[in-house]
């Protein structure tokens, strides 16, 4: 369990951990694919990937493009 802010600085200790699911709440802080965020949720390696959001989609299709990324990567 970690926060968006600190995913990024924990990604080493993280990627060490067998992760059977991944789960990200509040996904829409990864609608940016180019954050540091949304770079390490995608390098952790998960049998099964969730995300959970109330708002997939603010401004632009690039946004759930950016979840779908992380679900399924390559996909779209």
């Amino acid at each position: 369990l970690t926060t968006y802010a600190l995913l990024p600085k924990d990604l080493e200790r993280l990627a060490k951990q067998p992760l059977h699911v991944l789960v990200l709440d509040e996904a829409q802080y990864i609608k940016n694919p180019n954050s540091k965020a949304a770079q390490a949720a995608r390098d952790l390696q998960a049998r099964q990937r969730l995300c959970l959001s109330g708002t997939p989609l603010e401004n632009h299709l690039g946004e759930l493009w950016s979840q779908f990324h992380f679900l399924m990567p390559g996909w779209l």
